[in-house]
C-alpha cells in the first residue's frame, strides 16, 4: 500500500487547523466540548463512562492536552480522528477521517477517501477508533535526511505523550502503526489506535476486508 494514497492537502490543513475561527462547511461540523483549563486526572470523579469505546468530548480532551501548546504553523504532525465503525465513538455517527478544529471545538470529515484506501485501513486496524497523524509538509522537507529525523523524533514524542494521557483514563490503551517516511507527498506518518484494556468484558475489534 503506497503511503501517498492517504493524503491531506496543505489547503485542507490551513482550512481546518487547530486555531482557525471560521469554517465554511459549518453544516458538516460535529461539535465537541473541551475544558481548556482542565487537567486530566486518573481520579474516579473525573472519569467519563466510555461506551462503546470513548466519547468524542473525552477523546478531544486527550488530544487537546497533548497539542494545546503547539502552534499549527510549527507543528510537524497534524492529528486527525479516524472512526472505522458506526457507534465506536460517541457523538460521531458516520465512519470517516475527521479534521480537528480546537478553536471552534468541532470535527469535520475529510473528503475523497477512496474505497480501496478505506478497505486497507480497516484491514490493518487494531481498533475502530484512532488518531491518524499526517506530516505537515509545509514545515518539513522529508526528502532531506535531517528533516526526516525531526519527523521521526517528533513522532516518538507525540505518541508517548498521547499514550500517557490515554493511560490516565484507566480502561484504555493504545497500539501504534508506523508508516515509513519515504514520500514527498503529505501522508499518514502513523496511526495510534485506541482500545479498551478489558477485552474479556468487551468484544475485540476485528478489521474488515
Amino acid at each position: 500500500m503506497n503511503q501517498s494514497q492517504f493524503t491531506i492537502s496543505s489547503d485542507e490543513i490551513k482550512n481546518f487547523n487547530l486555531y482557525k475561527e471560521d469554517i465554511n462547511s459549518s453544516s458538516k461540523c460535529i461539535p465537541f466540548h473541551i475544558f481548556k483549563d482542565f487537567k486530566l486526572s486518573n481520579d474516579l470523579t473525573n472519569r467519563i463512562t466510555m461506551n462503546p469505546i470513548i466519547s468524542l468530548d473525552t477523546f478531544m480532551q486527550i488530544i487537546y492536552e497533548t497539542y494545546k501548546d503547539i502552534r499549527l504553523q510549527d507543528a510537524v504532525l497534524i492529528p486527525t480522528v479516524i472512526v472505522l465503525n458506526e457507534g465506536s465513538l460517541i457523538g460521531v455517527t458516520q465512519p470517516g477521517i475527521y479534521h480537528i478544529n480546537f478553536h471552534i471545538e468541532a470535527v469535520v470529515p475529510i473528503k475523497d477517501i477512496h474505497q480501496m484506501e478505506w478497505s486497507y485501513l480497516k484491514k490493518i486496524s487494531r481498533s475502530s477508533v484512532a488518531i491518524g497523524y499526517f506530516i505537515h509538509v509545509d514545515n518539513q522537507d522529508i526528502d532531506d535526511p535531517s528533516s526526516r529525523e525531526i519527523v521521526i523524533e517528533k513522532r516518538k514524542e507525540i505518541i508517548n505523550e498521547m499514550r500517557e494521557k490515554i493511560k490516565l483514563h484507566g480502561n484504555l490503551e493504545d497500539e501504534v502503526t508506523i508508516y515509513p517516511i519515504d514520500s514527498s507527498t503529505t501522508g499518514l506518518s502513523c496511526i495510534q489506535w485506541i482500545k479498551r484494556q478489558y477485552t474479556n468484558d468487551f468484544p475485540e475489534w476485528r478489521g474488515e476486508e
